[in-house]
């Protein structure tokens, strides 16, 4: 049986690193099943089930990189072996003829993970891909035992993608916390959607987990408890080690209100960065619900961060519920409070604008960004505001108040600005039209005659 067993390590390794043949005369199954014994326990062959089948996807020329990928929990159909059971399956790219099966667990195929430098697990349209829950219909959760397995052989690994992240309510830490995961050369992690990250130190262990890591990427996680993110903000960037590796650092969250919090994340994970070796962070904040937005960009200089660049982009949901807003403005305080006051400066630079919660409407250059009438926080009053560019000759300030009516703007050089829009939306025209609007207006009108003999002011 031994011997059988390296005929077919051999046969696997020794063919082509393009085609991967083995030998014709038998099927990959057979020779797996030859090779190891135990793929169909004793006295199961009578129970309805799928046998465990590993296909590998995307299997390049250079045999390095596996992609496409797709975990499935097959549930037994018996009440009493109610045992899941986990099936990769990878497509040789649109070459059906190279498709791979293998009826085993991944621990026994260690030989097959050999040499991968880049791993991606991907969403699969197919429910049959997907786990079988014990009640009702199949479930887009996906089993975190092969993918352990399997990333446990992946020694060699240098970048890993995994863009579905729905494991039955488990968070990062389940799938990567793994003493037996040892990713020495990683480099480049992508996760998400990501719908459990809301530990701010979760970020903060991975870099501890993967020593070479340069650049983390995590899309769309929503915080689902801000309170923790604020929180535990404070209370782990302390126990986190310097980071002094990565060179790129992408955040992506999704929710509407997730902008606030990603500012305030960002600003907490970056105290425990090394300026020398970090450039460059990138939050960015998308909505799959909003069909209108918000995009915003925000770069941030701190005091404590004298040489890093902050880039926040953002797309909100439309905030037509009160209560909704509310909270948001309750957020975006204690945020100010807690947070932005170690900022030296806020730049903005704002393209699109809907917030139909205000009736402000802004396409273009937007002078003020959303809601910013609900700061009350005296951290908020200075703003260094970008007018079309990021040329320093274009910038302008605006002093706030406490309330719109002592609003003043003081414009500095105005070398870029075209034209500043007050309006509505198409799905918001019967809004009544916002005072707020007509206060920014006729300030705006004050103190740039200029531009409104020129026309580059428009209502």
């Amino acid at each position: 049986m031994e011997r059988n067993h390296r005929s077919a390590e051999r046969a696997y390794k020794t063919s082509s690193s393009s085609s991967l043949v083995l030998n014709p005369s038998k099927s990959l199954s057979s020779t797996l099943l030859i090779a190891h014994p135990r793929t169909v326990p004793t006295g199961v062959q009578d129970i309805p089930y799928e046998l465990i089948e590993h296909t590998i996807s995307h299997l390049h020329d250079d045999n390095a990189s596996l992609s496409a990928c797709a975990v499935v929990c097959k549930l037994w159909t018996t009440p009493s072996h109610r045992f899941l059971f986990d099936t990769l399956r990878v497509i040789a790219g649109t070459d059906h003829q190279r498709l791979r099966q293998f009826a085993d667990f991944v621990p026994s195929s260690k030989f097959a993970c050999q040499g991968v430098r880049h791993f991606s697990l991907s969403h699969s349209p197919d429910t049959a891909l997907h786990a079988t829950d014990f009640e009702g219909p199949p479930s887009a959760d996906f089993d975190l035992s092969l993918l352990t397995s399997l990333l446990s052989k992946m020694d060699r690994l240098e970048s890993l993608a995994i863009a579905q992240a729905c494991w039955k309510g488990s968070s990062i830490s389940s799938i990567l916390d793994e003493p037996k995961i040892h990713l020495p050369f990683l480099t480049k992690l992508s996760i998400g959607p990501f719908p459990f990250f809301h530990k701010i130190y979760h970020i903060q262990i991975i870099f501890d987990w993967f020593p070479s890591l340069r650049q983390l990427s995590i899309h769309e996680g929503i915080l689902v408890d801000p309170q923790i993110v604020m929180e535990e903000a404070f209370t782990y960037p302390a126990q986190a080690r310097k980071l002094s590796t990565p060179t790129a650092l992408r955040l992506t969250t999704l929710d509407y209100r997730a902008f606030i919090y990603a500012n305030f994340f960002v600003q907490s994970i970056s105290r425990t960065l090394s300026t020398q070796s970090l450039r460059f962070i990138s939050a960015r904040i998308t909505s799959r619900q909003s069909v209108m937005g918000i995009g915003d960009l925000l770069r941030i200089v701190g005091p404590v961060l004298e040489d890093l660049r902050l880039d926040l982009q953002f797309l909100f949901e439309e905030m037509t519920d009160v209560n909704s807003v509310a909270r948001f403005n309750e957020d975006w305080i204690l945020l100010s409070n807690k947070c932005l006051a170690v900022l030296r400066s806020l730049t903005l630079t704002i393209s699109t604008c809907t917030a139909h919660s205000n009736g402000i409407h802004s396409t273009g250059v937007l002078l003020l960004p959303l809601l910013l009438e609900t700061i009350e926080s005296p951290h908020f009053r200075r703003f260094k505001l970008v007018f079309g560019g990021y040329e320093e000759s274009t910038l302008g300030y605006i002093d706030l108040g406490n309330d719109w009516s002592s609003t003043e703007v003081q414009l500095l050089r105005l070398k870029t600005l075209e034209r500043v829009e007050f309006g509505y939306t198409p799905t918001s025209k019967f809004i009544e039209p916002d005072p707020i609007s007509d206060v920014i207006h006729d300030r705006l009108k004050a103190v740039l005659p200029t531009l409104a003999s020129k026309n580059l002011l428009h209502r």
